[in-house]
C-alpha cells in the first residue's frame, strides 16, 4: 500500500465517522425532550469544557 492510498483511506475514514457523529447528534436531538438529556456536538462539547478548564486555572478559588 502507497502513502497516496494509506492518505486516502485515513481521509474517507474521517469523513465515514464525521457523518455518524452528525446522525447521533441529529438522532439524540430528536429524543432529548422525551429521554429528558442534554445533547451536544461532541466537539461543541470538548471546546466548552476545555474553556471551563482554562477559566478554572486562571481563577484558582
Amino acid at each position: 500500500m502507497t502513502i497516496v492510498q494509506i492518505v486516502d483511506s485515513a481521509i474517507a475514514l474521517a469523513r465515514n465517522l464525521s457523518d455518524t457523529d452528525d446522525r447521533l447528534v441529529k438522532k439524540s436531538q430528536t429524543y432529548a425532550q422525551l429521554l429528558k438529556v442534554k445533547v451536544n456536538n461532541p466537539l461543541q462539547w470538548f471546546a466548552q469544557i476545555m474553556l471551563m478548564e482554562d477559566n478554572n486555572n486562571e481563577n484558582p478559588e
